[in-house]
């Protein structure tokens, strides 16, 4: 007979990869859904796979995007931030077009690349609401 309560009972699991990948896939859904239904966004994460006999150039590429993401989240007004949107946007299609990641990976970076760009939005709307809140108050006073 079993002692043991259910809480106690070690169970090992063996699945494929491709089991495992949709666990993990099913498991990331469920924590947005629940992070989006607390209103809290989640930092998108983009994975590149490596590509034999280009892992150095992929590893180039992905450094420049990285400064390129950067550069989205220093800019000051909302034309700069659509400019430099564009500019990583079109460096990721030309890093797709010369097979250094998959048209999956390109989804993925794209959506990231909207994510910094919407994040840098939110910002300069948020600095320059303070701004005007800040000289209309002092407005008022005068």
């Amino acid at each position: 007979m079993n002692t043991q309560t259910p809480r106690e009972r070690v169970a090992i699991v063996i699945m494929t990869r491709a089991e495992h990948a949709a666990m993990h896939e099913s498991a990331k859904r469920d924590v947005e859904k629940i992070a989006q239904a607390a209103g809290v966004e989640m930092p998108k994460t983009v994975r590149i796979m490596a590509r034999y006999g280009l892992m150095q150039t992929q590893q180039a590429g992905i450094r420049k995007l990285n400064r390129l993401l950067q550069e989205v989240g220093n800019k000051k007004d909302r034309e700069s931030v659509a400019a430099q949107t564009g500019i990583a946007t079109g460096y990721a299609n030309a890093m797709y077009h010369f097979d250094l990641m998959s048209e999956k990976e390109l989804e993925n970076v794209i959506e990231l690349i909207e994510q910094a760009g919407e994040k840098a939005i939110y910002r300069i709307e948020a600095e320059n609401h303070s701004f005007l809140h800040h000289i209309l108050r002092k407005g008022a006073k005068a």
